[in-house]
């Protein structure tokens, strides 16, 4: 199969809209089957409904309690997503202070991968967490979760392991951490 020809522009990164909702249930759905085939039961992946998480992505948008993005090329339309508001985990300690802000989700659509999709998702969400504050964010992922590679790339590390049961099944989860969400927040100086 030859190698798909991508749109040489950087996706464009905005706020979700609820017209987005029924491409980003496909992308949600479509990134855990692909990424999560080991990690978690095969009854879970399988019983997994894009129209359902796209009606959670609705009410999500809806709500206006958190911060939902997408990633959208030129021609192919939305590539990705990402989720993100308060740590859920108030308790975890990042460098002398409670862990502030948390990507909840950041998912690319797996033939669209490579394009600077997720990059550009995950720095537009640390961005938004500074400047509303923030001093540090973390994402909770599953333990052996590929993402992790590119969450370090990105400048997180591992600061926590906790198990819970999920999906009928213990399951043990990582916490990557930007420990100082400073250098995001910050405007480029005009030229």
């Amino acid at each position: 199969m030859e190698p798909r020809q991508h749109d040489q522009l950087a996706p464009v990164i905005r706020a979700a809209r609820r017209a987005d909702t029924a491409r980003m249930g496909e992308i949600y759905v479509a990134s855990w089957r692909e990424a999560y085939p080991i990690l978690l039961p095969t009854p879970t992946l399988i019983g997994m409904s894009p129209a359902r998480w796209a009606r959670q992505f609705s009410w999500t948008i809806a709500r206006g309690r958190e911060i939902v993005l997408v990633a959208e090329d030129r021609k192919a339309g939305v590539i990705g997503l990402a989720t993100g508001g308060p740590a859920t985990d108030a308790a975890l300690i990042i460098n002398g202070a409670r862990a502030a802000g948390e990507v909840f989700s950041l998912y690319v659509a797996p033939e669209h991968m490579g394009l600077g999709a997720g990059a550009g998702l995950l720095f537009a969400m640390l961005r938004r967490f500074a400047e509303s504050g923030h001093a540090n964010a973390i994402a909770w992922m599953l333990k052996g979760n590929p993402a992790r590679f590119f969450y370090e790339h990105m400048g997180a590390r591992l600061v926590a392991e906790k198990q819970e049961r999920r999906f009928g099944t213990m399951i043990a989860l990582e916490a990557y951490a930007w420990p100082d969400l400073a250098r995001f927040g910050r405007r480029p100086a005009a030229s």
